[in-house]
């Protein structure tokens, strides 16, 4: 809970500092038509993207999340996770060379664990859908690279969790916020 209220408040304080350079900024890059391509990190997985903007006021994200850890203390000893993602962003405020956008995103995700040394395997399959905010920032100098963050404000999650070879398992239904960070390159 620590950390999050700490992550929280420096991704406020990252938005106060960006802002006050807008007085300063230069005019608006125009996104329309570019590609970019793009690495995120934040909440439980990290991963790249491609990104592509129809209009300068409209852009599709789409991405492949991973993750792997190692922990012989709890009771999964190695843990991996997949996800695909699509990401549609609508552009709210430009600004100098600040960009206010929303967010909306649908994700699958694949986890799997290994609960002991016979290599029993335990995993699930997640689904979820998000709406929340995101910022995008670039300085004059590198206008092709910008560094964003993403606030999402509510989560949905349905997960069939249970031995990958039966299928047969609850299901369950979650809420839940996340941020996250990113630079995306464009071309």
């Amino acid at each position: 809970m620590r950390t999050q209220s700490r992550v929280i408040l420096g991704l406020v304080a990252a938005v106060v500092c960006l802002c006050s350079t807008i007085a300063n900024a230069q005019g608006p890059v125009n996104r329309d038509g570019q590609w970019g391509l793009n690495a995120f990190f934040g909440g439980n997985s990290s991963g790249f993207g491609v990104r592509y903007w129809l209009t300068d006021g409209f852009g599709i994200n789409l991405g492949y999340s991973f993750r792997y850890s190692y922990d012989a203390d709890s009771g999964f000893d190695n843990e991996t996770s997949n996800g695909l993602g699509l990401t549609l962003l609508p552009c709210f405020v430009t600004k100098g060379n600040l960009r206010l956008e929303g967010l909306g995103s649908l994700q699958y995700s694949h986890f799997s664990y290994d609960v002991n040394d016979e290599g029993d395997e335990y995993g699930d399959d997640r689904y979820s859908a998000g709406i929340g905010l995101a910022l995008e920032y670039y300085f004059d100098e590198l206008p092709q690279m910008t560094f964003g963050a993403t606030l999402v404000g509510v989560s949905f999650s349905y997960a069939e969790v249970g031995p990958d070879e039966n299928k047969s398992y609850p299901k369950t239904v979650q809420t839940s916020p996340g941020v996250g960070f990113g630079i995306t390159y464009y071309f």
